[in-house]
């Protein structure tokens, strides 16, 4: 997998475009931009890889487009495309900073964006049945044997050197066979990503939720789990902590809730090996519930 950034900006000449800064927060980053006619957008290059195809993304904007309508924070796609099989999107720029802490007032919002996602797939008219169940399949292959369609690559994790990379894979594939496809929903929105580094606030206030470009039909408590995985105590006020907690016990069974562990711990951990070492021991201190209190 390639580097988008290393792209950006002979992509950004090319479409008339002026790159100003690097943005904090999600996991390939995105640039501040200015248009020919000087309007600040967001310019993002998205990675080399199967699961960011023109014809995926394309479905997510539309995906992130029915959430806008639906009432949440996310910013207006303005464009998308391909230069040179490179994959992008253009977005309205929105004023705000990424929560150095998660607090209180933030969670709450973000629990009630999230609540929008339920069936709002299969209220939109989509084919949200059978794109959802094979997103389901596509989780319990991941689990038990991997598939780049939830970018799990079981052959990298089972090479890597740190033996509690393979821990914790045996640990997930035991998880994989202990589910079904059944067991997850088809119809909702999925944000794919839906945790804190993809926020951005002013003050107590949600302004958007933004990296929408992996959107996709399936189940969305999903989407919870993630964001109630904030990396370090530091990141999230003690009571935004406890407030995710219980929302999570209260609208995940537990057969959902391990595999969704086990999901999010390979695909951080396959990230890791494969594209970003050296964030290893984080994706790996991730793994705590999944090793710990839910086996």
């Amino acid at each position: 997998m390639t580097n988008p950034g290393d792209d950006a900006a002979t992509l950004a000449k090319q479409l008339g475009l002026t790159l100003e800064h690097r943005l904090a927060g999600g996991a390939f980053g995105a640039h501040r931009a200015r248009t020919a006619g000087g309007d600040a957008v967001v310019f993002k290059v998205l990675p080399d890889h199967p699961g960011f195809s023109p014809g995926r993304v394309a479905r997510a904007v539309e995906l992130a487009a029915t959430m806008r309508a639906n009432g949440c924070p996310v910013p207006r796609f303005l464009g998308t495309g391909n230069v040179d099989g490179r994959v992008y999107t253009i977005q309205e720029f929105v004023a705000g900073e990424a929560p150095a802490v998660l607090r209180l007032p933030h969670a709450e919002q973000l629990v009630r964006v999230w609540q929008r996602f339920a069936g709002a797939a299969e209220a939109a008219g989509t084919a949200a049945s059978t794109e959802g169940r094979a997103r389901a399949e596509d989780i319990v292959t991941g689990l038990r044997t991997g598939t780049e369609r939830v970018f799990i690559d079981h052959a990298v994790l089972r090479q890597a050197p740190d033996p509690r990379v393979r821990a914790v894979l045996d640990l997930a594939v035991e998880i994989g066979h202990s589910v079904e496809p059944a067991t997850f929903r088809f119809g909702d929105v999925v944000h794919g990503d839906f945790d804190h580094s993809n926020v951005l606030v002013d003050g107590d206030r949600v302004v958007a939720v933004f990296d929408w470009e992996g959107a996709h039909t399936g189940d969305s408590r999903i989407d919870i789990m993630s964001l109630a995985t904030v990396p370090g105590a530091d990141q999230v006020e003690p009571a935004a902590a406890r407030f995710l907690a219980a929302t999570v016990a209260e609208a995940v069974p537990d057969g959902v809730r391990r595999a969704v562990l086990a999901l999010g711990a390979l695909q951080r951990l396959t990230f890791a090996v494969r594209t970003r070492p050296d964030l290893l021991e984080w994706a790996l201190s991730t793994t705590t519930g999944l090793t710990g209190p839910q086996r």
